[in-house]
This record gives C-alpha cells, sequence and structure tokens, in this order.
C-alpha cells in the first residue's frame, strides 16, 4: 500500500481483480492496465482472501456471483480482518436493484459497478475510492506520530514537574524560616540571614512558576541591599 504524500498516480497502485469468468476479469484487466495501474487476478474468493492478506492491494474489484464463496461473504470476510478491512471493495454486479446495492453495502462494499462496465465510470470510482482510502491511512499514520509526540511531551513535562518538584521541597523549609525572620524585621545586620536570602531568592528566580513569597524577599532585598 501506498502512503506517499505524491499526486495521484496510478502505477502505485495495484487493484485485485476478482471474477471467475475469464473474459470478464480479462477485460477488466486491461482497462486498468491501460490506465496505469498494477493488476493481479483472481478467479475465487478463498484466493483472493489470500491475496489481500498477503499483498495489500490499494483496491478490489469484486464480482458477485461467483461458485463457492459469493463477492458478499467475500467482502464480509475481508471487513471481518483488521490487516484488509481498510481495502475499498467495488462490486461489479449484473443486478441494477435495490436489494443487491444495499446487500452489498451491507457486506461492507465501498461501491458497486454495473456490467457491462463503463469504462469511465470504473476508472472514476476506482480513483476516487483509493484516493479516499489513502488519505484515512495517511490521517491513521498521522494521528499515530502525534500520539508519540503527545506522549514524548507528557514525558518531558512530568520530569520537568518532578524537578520542580524537588527544587520546591529543597527551598521550601529554610524559605518559610527566612520570611518569618523578614516579617519580624531588626535583621538588617545579619549578614548570615541576608546571605541566606540571596541564595533562595536566585533559586526561586530560575523557577518557571516560583513561590509567591519571592517578591516579598526580593523587595525587602532591593530596599535595604540595593539588590536589583
Amino acid at each position: 500500500m501506498s502512503f506517499g504524500l505524491n499526486p495521484f498516480s496510478p502505477e502505485n497502485f495495484t487493484v485485485v481483480i476478482v471474477d471467475d469468468n475469464d473474459n470478464n476479469r480479462y477485460a477488466i484487466a486491461k482497462i486498468l492496465e491501460n490506465a496505469g495501474y498494477r493488476v493481479i487476478e483472481s478467479t475465487s474468493g478463498s484466493h483472493a482472501i489470500q491475496i489481500a492478506e498477503e499483498k495489500k492491494p490499494d483496491a478490489i474489484i469484486l464480482d458477485v456471483m461467483m461458485p463457492g464463496m459469493d463477492g458478499f461473504e467475500v467482502c464480509r470476510r475481508l471487513n471481518a480482518n483488521p490487516s484488509c478491512s481498510d481495502i475499498p471493495v467495488i462490486f461489479l454486479t449484473a443486478r441494477d436493484n435495490d436489494e443487491s446495492i444495499e446487500k452489498g453495502f451491507e457486506a461492507g462494499g465501498a461501491d458497486y459497478v454495473v456490467k457491462p462496465v463503463h469504462v469511465r465510470t470504473l476508472l472514476a470510482r476506482l480513483k476516487s475510492h483509493i484516493e479516499r482510502s489513502l488519505s484515512l491511512r495517511q490521517l491513521e499514520q498521522m494521528n499515530q506520530e502525534l500520539e508519540k509526540i503527545n506522549q514524548c511531551l507528557d514525558k518531558q513535562i512530568q520530569n520537568n514537574l518532578s524537578v520542580q518538584a524537588t527544587l520546591n521541597d529543597q527551598v521550601r523549609n529554610p524559605l518559610s524560616i527566612a520570611i518569618t525572620l523578614v516579617e519580624m524585621g531588626g535583621c538588617e545586620r545579619g549578614d548570615e540571614v541576608i546571605r541566606e536570602l540571596m541564595r533562595i531568592d536566585s533559586v526561586i528566580d530560575r523557577l518557571d512558576t516560583g513561590f509567591l513569597q519571592s517578591e516579598k524577599i526580593h523587595s525587602y532585598l532591593k530596599k535595604h541591599h540595593g539588590v536589583t
């Protein structure tokens, strides 16, 4: 499957054609090959499921009426398989009636084309569904990348919070004592107290959030000791 962001180009995509009728299958294959698609042919439902699991094609064009496992059952099994459920299935049907069309959508089909096939209609619908499927896969891929980025950011934030909490614990006790001394006053001549206040003020000033008390200490040092 292709995940590139280049403009749509059929040669980048693989389509499986499933039809037990050799003439029908050959005709559809020629249409797609002439349009540039890579084509894989299959004559039965069970073989088509195997190809889908191994090759991960970009789309499947599936005949409804086949012996053994019909197209509806093939589509149901593909949709039940997580590795194949995102592959768009376009039904080929000779039954242009509401019941048959409804049954195809209920089985998980993306679209249907009525036999005899109109070339332009087939190519237009195929291109539309491949582009849509590709966009969804690219979106899922981007979501996964964003999730990884978010997890990394969360981890970094948690680490930063952990560091900050440690710093807060380291300054909480001496800060409380220093604040008490400042509020008591009369400590202008205490060199040891002043040095401790300067140290604490410097540490708190480096924290992202800091303490409200930082302003009180900074104001005191600015007023009495010319700290800017």
